[in-house]
């Protein structure tokens, strides 16, 4: 019984550390996608400061 109890145990601590590592990885990929949605926000920004200025220009 002892063995089964320990193996049990084994089998738990691995699933825990399956889920961690996947946590891990998950956390990872939404830092990464965060950090490419500022990259994109900040050049889209980029590009409209520049269509408005264009536009100030052909209107004056």
């Amino acid at each position: 019984m002892n063995r089964g109890v320990s193996n049990a145990a084994v089998g738990s601590g691995e699933i825990t550390e399956n889920i961690a590592d996947r946590t891990r990885d998950s956390a990872d990929h939404s830092r990464q996608a965060a950090d490419e949605l500022t990259q994109l926000s900040e050049a889209l920004n980029d590009l409209t400061r520049s269509f408005r200025l264009t536009s100030a220009d052909r209107l004056s």
